[in-house]
């Protein structure tokens, strides 16, 4: 799955849309589409920053795979 800044701007309008008309969508409903919206900003920082940095050693991308896969975010 590819995410480009036109996949970010859809996946913001589609959180957006469950508030449509004063609506309050079911939590797992919501939770599914902030997950999205996450993924499809974070895969496009992650797009842009390698574009222009050079080849990352493979223990710094582990590194990095790390902070993704840290239990309650990198607080």
């Amino acid at each position: 799955m590819s995410y480009d800044a036109q996949e970010v701007r859809r996946a913001a309008m589609q959180v957006a849309q469950l508030y449509a008309n004063g609506n309050t969508p079911e939590p797992e409903v919501e939770h599914a589409a902030r997950q999205k919206l996450a993924t499809a900003r974070i895969e496009k920082c992650i797009r842009e920053t390698m574009a222009i940095s050079p080849t990352l050693h493979p223990a710094q991308v582990e590194y990095l795979a790390g902070l993704l896969d840290t239990p309650g975010g990198l607080a």
